[in-house]
């Protein structure tokens, strides 16, 4: 389904003036439509495990380990700290300087009081 606004633009029937579809008047339109009742009869059937294949379905949540999972996010992290190298390097540089800035202005503060 595509917004109201965008909607028009795919209306194909010429020969009938333009009309808004709702999403709730299109889902029941399919499911009145052969295509949808022979889907909506196919998943009417439960799935019945022991004929697939073993490897087919994952027996755990994720399908691998924690431990590969936590190296994959690591891993991906690392990249984008190499792809935005600069931008690491340039924030470091910026919060260490404004650091000594502020570390000066407190000596000064300092010196001044007493």
């Amino acid at each position: 389904m595509t917004s109201k606004k965008d909607q028009k633009q795919y209306w194909v029937r010429p020969d009938e003036p333009y009309r808004f579809v709702s999403v709730k008047e299109f889902a029941t339109a399919f499911k009145s439509f052969h295509t949808g009742r022979a889907i909506a009869n196919e998943l009417a059937v439960p799935f019945d495990k022991s004929k697939s294949h073993p490897a087919a379905l994952t027996t755990t949540r994720y399908g691998v380990s924690g431990k590969e999972l936590l190296k994959a996010n690591i891993d991906r992290e690392i990249l984008l700290m190499k792809r935005n190298s600069f931008v690491y390097i340039f924030r470091t540089f910026q919060v260490t300087h404004k650091t000594k800035q502020y570390d000066r202005l407190a000596c000064r503060e300092k010196i001044t009081e007493t």
